[in-house]
């Protein structure tokens, strides 16, 4: 499977980024949605939005998109796909959770026929990552619920970056300071969502400073 940012042809950058901008759609439509049926309760709206296994197990959903093109007026429609991966412990380290949102099959119509199209393929649209020590924080700072995950795959769709939400020690004194953040896979900033002091913690091979949750290593031993 593509990533978002591994070909210069230019037709190529125009459909994942019309993609992009349908997936964002979709996934917004479904956030509402389920702020309708959290508000009016769940005993007066006709089915859940949303899997059940959404958004911390491992889950599948699927849309499919429609659009004409300008020049010769085909039609053409693409299967959407929002996975999520669920949290597995991996030896000390933690595995993150995963949420990604890709193209799937394509498929144009020439005379009515359909013609199946792979100009695209499958290409990650829109990838999150959140840091498991994050998630089973006893006393967590933010909320990382299904609004957030849908809030922050819109986010990844619409600036066209892999983002993961994990957090960053600043050692003080007497108690460090752990900021809370999202950025890119290029490590750029995208948003800080809050910060708190916190006891000191080490790890225990290399003495970097830890999050309070989590085991006694840090993600690189």
């Amino acid at each position: 499977m593509k990533d978002m940012h591994n070909d210069n042809d230019p037709q190529f950058r125009r459909d994942v980024t019309m993609y992009r901008q349908l997936a964002c759609s979709w996934i917004a439509r479904e956030r509402e949605a389920r702020r309708t049926q959290l508000h009016i309760g769940a005993a007066q709206y006709s089915g859940d939005p949303l899997p059940r296994a959404f958004p911390f197990g491992h889950f599948t959903m699927t849309e499919t998109i429609r659009w004409q093109d300008g020049v010769r007026r085909h039609n053409h429609q693409a299967t959407l796909v929002f996975r999520g991966l669920p949290n597995v412990t991996n030896g000390t380290g933690w595995a993150p959770f995963v949420w990604q949102l890709y193209s799937g099959k394509q498929s144009t119509c020439v005379d009515r026929i359909l013609v199946h199209n792979t100009r695209v393929g499958e290409v990650i649209l829109g990838h999150v990552e959140l840091d498991a020590r994050l998630f089973f924080d006893p006393e967590p700072l933010l909320s990382w619920d299904a609004d957030f995950v849908l809030e922050s795959m819109m986010q990844s769709l619409s600036q066209g970056r892999q983002l993961r939400v994990s957090s960053r020690i600043e050692e003080g004194f007497p108690r460090n300071v752990q900021v809370f953040e999202i950025r890119t896979f290029d490590n750029g900033l995208l948003r800080e969502l809050g910060r708190r002091y916190i006891h000191k913690r080490v790890c225990s091979a290399c003495h970097r400073a830890l999050p309070p949750t989590g085991p006694q290593q840090c993600l690189y031993h």
